[in-house]
């Protein structure tokens, strides 16, 4: 299994990600809305550097980026990617 504790610079893993849209611009960190979405709320709930899950096969990451609707994960395996809110769930201490 792999120890969350060892990851001491989940930042430098944004560096290898491109952070802009294909507009050219660079996506701002998301809120809540006060849609009463439960992904909205889910969303407010996790926050970078929180320890995350992956609902359909358990992978667990660490949250580099939150936007509105999704998150930037940096993966066990060392794989960093995009995630939809309800996809991913925060892990209780």
């Amino acid at each position: 299994m792999w120890d969350m504790k060892d990851v001491t610079n989940v930042e430098a893993a944004a560096s290898v990600v491109p952070t802009k849209t294909l507009s050219g611009s660079i996506p701002r960190a998301g809120t809540a809305s006060s849609s009463g979405s439960l992904d909205l709320m889910a969303a407010a709930m996790i926050e970078e550097g929180d320890s995350v899950v992956y609902v359909r096969d358990g992978a667990r990451g660490v949250v580099v980026r939150v936007e509105e609707d999704r998150f930037l994960i940096f993966w066990e395996d060392t794989f960093v990617s995009w995630e939809p809110v309800h996809l991913v769930e925060k892990i209780k201490k």
